[in-house]
């Protein structure tokens, strides 16, 4: 059974007691424990292979095309990383159609940051409100949803896929494409070390035949120009190792020099729409003060963050449930990092928020998460018939709902959701943060609280 506290300070102090004695007992109610998971490879093995996702970063922090090196020295995936599974992803990022992303909800600075039919809003992935953005719609300014651009008519079309049109904004086509001369994505080969194209035409650059289904030189001996690389990522003479294939110093390595195929750079820099490898905005990593969630990296969010006794609770920059982890630290409010991933809190777990627990329910009067079959203190449940928010169990409100016209207990947008039957007003549960969704404007309303942004809803029940 998982823990309920963060590490408490005596904890600490009579570990190495207890290392020496049976395995300890589990933590007392209320307490947590605290410390990091690392649920990669082990970064302190110097015979590991260096470079690759979940793999240690080589010497002087340097990682394959489209990786950085992070905090812990280990390599992972930033926005639009090709991947295979969330664990090659950066902290708060997901792999999704074989790229890490943000999902609903997580910060970035662009919607090509986020997964394919968000759009970056305030900072933070969304989905597209229906006036704008989303795919034969009009474009909200010049941005579209990721996945499609905004057309010289005004209107968002698909793009980035095989045969389509390249994206305006890095990167420009899927992972596994390249941006061709007639700006339409294509197979990315033919050059040195990519796959051997289709056709007539394997290779396309002077110099290059098809060795083994890549495009290398004659020979294809290992740590030449365009071959694989040698063991502990070597190259001859100037060639440095990218993707473990040895290409030209200059390729994607180093601020200002143009892109590798499909929008790629490497040790962390992002490929500018200029088409050149440039530093990142500074932006805040886990566990870092914040006040907004703009201040923090790609896939982080700026939240109350539970901290070890005896230090206050503060707002830092951390990842949600299911999110990449190294340590408690990294997970918002009272979450826990278990095996590397962020998890939720066991009923009579400690909480602060209904996304703290598992059945989404935290008693915020005790600060637990509610036990099955508990009274909540002599609140009524959610869906319960009521007249007054008193009534309602913990951060419930007594509102009318949609479906059925009648006050009941609910929860307001923002608050944790199982079901959209928890949610107030025209609210709906978003299954993927597992938060009740406020209305965008122009969209149906019930109450003035369905509404984002501090709009109210009008006379003619839309949200302005």
């Amino acid at each position: 059974m998982r823990g309920h506290g963060r590490g408490a300070l005596v904890a600490v102090l009579l570990g190495s007691f207890l290392a020496s004695c049976a395995a300890p007992p589990p933590p007392p109610p209320g307490k947590r424990k605290d410390g990091g998971v690392n649920a990669g490879v082990d970064l302190s093995d110097p015979s590991a292979s260096c470079g690759a996702a979940a793999s240690a970063c080589c010497a002087g922090g340097v990682c394959d095309t489209g990786l950085t090196c992070n905090a812990q020295g280990g390599c992972c995936g930033v926005g639009s990383s090709a991947c295979t599974g969330n664990g090659q992803c950066c902290a708060g990022l997901s792999c999704t159609s074989g790229r890490c992303c943000a999902g609903i909800s997580s910060s970035c600075q662009k919607s090509a940051d986020c997964c394919v039919g968000l759009l970056c809003t305030g900072n933070l992935c969304d989905k597209p409100n229906g006036s704008c953005g989303d795919v034969n719609l009009t474009c909200c300014g010049t941005d579209c949803v990721s996945g499609a651009g905004c057309g010289p008519d005004g209107f968002c079309h698909a793009c980035g896929g095989g045969g389509q049109a390249c994206c305006a904004t890095s990167p420009k086509c899927a992972v596994g494409l390249t941006c061709g001369t007639d700006a339409t994505c294509a197979a990315d080969c033919g050059t040195a070390g990519k796959p051997c194209c289709g056709g007539a035409t394997l290779c396309t650059e002077a110099g290059l035949s098809c060795n083994n289904g890549k495009c290398t030189t004659a020979g294809g001996a290992p740590g030449t120009l365009g071959n694989a690389c040698r063991p502990g990522n070597a190259c001859d003479g100037n060639l440095q190792c990218v993707a473990s294939v040895c290409l030209q110093p200059s390729s994607c390595t180093s601020v200002g020099a143009p892109c590798c195929a499909g929008g790629m750079c490497q040790g962390g820099l992002q490929c500018a729409e200029n088409g050149t490898c440039q530093a990142p905005p500074a932006c805040r990593m886990r566990e870092a003060d914040c006040a907004s969630s703009s201040q923090c990296c790609t896939g982080l969010q700026c939240a109350l963050t539970v901290q070890p006794a005896p230090a206050p609770n503060k707002n830092s920059c951390c990842v949600g449930e299911g999110a990449t982890c190294n340590g408690d630290l990294d997970c918002c409010s009272y979450l826990l990092c278990d095996t590397g991933t962020c998890v939720c809190q066991d009923e009579d777990g400690p909480c602060l928020q209904n996304s703290d627990c598992c059945n989404r329910m935290c008693v915020t009067s005790t600060g637990f998460c509610k036990v099955t079959g508990a009274t909540c203190g002599g609140g009524l449940p959610l869906g319960s018939t009521c007249t007054d928010s008193t009534q309602c169990c913990g951060q419930a409100g007594c509102e009318t709902l949609a479906s059925t016209g009648s006050k009941a207990c609910c929860y307001a947008p923002d608050l944790a959701c199982t079901t959209s039957k928890d949610c107030c007003g025209k609210t709906a549960c978003n299954m993927t943060t597992h938060t009740c969704q406020c209305r965008m404007p122009g969209q149906t309303c019930l109450l003035d609280q369905d509404c984002c942004m501090g709009k109210i809803c009008g006379t003619n029940g839309l949200c302005g």
